[in-house]
């Protein structure tokens, strides 16, 4: 027999037991911290889902956030400046003028890496890189990459996101291409 399988010694009872319970908590630990991980990506998904949704899109991505939430814009190529929105009422109004502003749009996410995760607090920073075609004002044929940085929490036992920066690399027309155009104006 192998020393996994063997029958203890009557004095080593008390031993095993302890060995047992600290392999079952370890266990336990690991489970949590992969539980936390797959609901750190549904919170992202969940936003994607949200963003490229045709209808509905401020609730939606609203509810991917906590209820102090910020949605912010950083390193904009266009150089505008910090672009944010704090908080569900804010949320909704942001994304609800997307319709008419981006009506198509689907993201592509690659890359995903979480920083940090500490269990006991339900925090989290984790990072991802995004590619999207979408459609500006209707007309207007992009193509956007860029990558988030983003601060989640655990609220009412989700994973959502407390803190999203968005930066993009690049947001140009498809007929010109992001070299020549590396920075289209969709401040709109």
């Amino acid at each position: 027999m192998t020393d996994d399988v063997r029958r203890p010694a009557p004095g080593d009872l008390a031993a095993t037991v302890a060995a047992l319970e600290d392999r079952i908590a370890a266990v336990e630990g690991r489970a949590a911290e992969l539980e936390a991980r797959a609901g750190i990506e549904a919170a992202m998904v969940r936003y994607m889902c949200a963003c490229d949704s045709p209808t509905g899109k401020g609730a939606a991505v609203a509810a991917a956030f906590t209820r102090d939430g910020i949605w912010e814009a950083v390193d904009r190529v266009e150089d505008h400046g910090a672009w944010a929105a704090q908080g569900t009422e804010a949320l909704v109004k942001k994304f609800d003028r997307n319709h008419t502003r981006l009506p198509f749009s689907i993201h592509f996410l690659t890359n995903p890496r979480i920083d940090r995760l500490d269990l006991e607090a339900g925090t989290a920073t984790a990072r991802w890189y995004y590619f999207e075609p979408c459609t500006f004002q209707g007309t207007v044929p992009l193509w956007t990459a860029g990558h988030y940085v983003n601060d989640l929490a655990v609220e009412d036992g989700v994973w959502k996101l407390s803190h999203l920066r968005v930066a993009t690399f690049f947001s140009t027309r498809f007929t010109t291409g992001w070299v020549d155009e590396p920075a289209y104006d969709t401040t709109g």
